[in-house]
């Protein structure tokens, strides 16, 4: 499950809150030799935490992400086997231009 979005709440230090508690992640807790290390490390953190505590699938979920698979399978299988089921030929739209006498 992908988490949404962290809320920003201080540019100084960089600190984000998990939207769906209090859980805050200050880019000070983490090391790294550039900025941008430091923040793929407390994005990760945030992403493991949202996933660890949040992203529990309950019964109604998990129907609907079945249903969801299997209608998307059943869709693309529909979509390769046309040909088989018209014995091999292949559909070709042709313009029509009316009856013509």
């Amino acid at each position: 499950m992908t988490p949404p979005n962290a809320k920003m709440i201080s540019k100084k230090p960089f600190t984000i809150k998990c939207p769906a508690c209090s859980e805050t992640f200050c880019i000070d807790s983490y090391a790294g030799n550039t900025g941008e290390d430091r923040i793929i490390q407390m994005e990760s953190a945030y992403e493991k935490h949202f996933n660890k505590v949040h992203a529990h699938e309950d019964a109604s979920q998990a129907a609907a992400r079945i249903v969801r698979e299997a209608t998307k399978m059943g869709r693309n299988r529909d979509r390769r086997n046309v040909p088989e089921f018209f014995g091999g030929w292949k559909l070709v739209n042709v313009p029509w231009s009316g009856p013509q006498n």
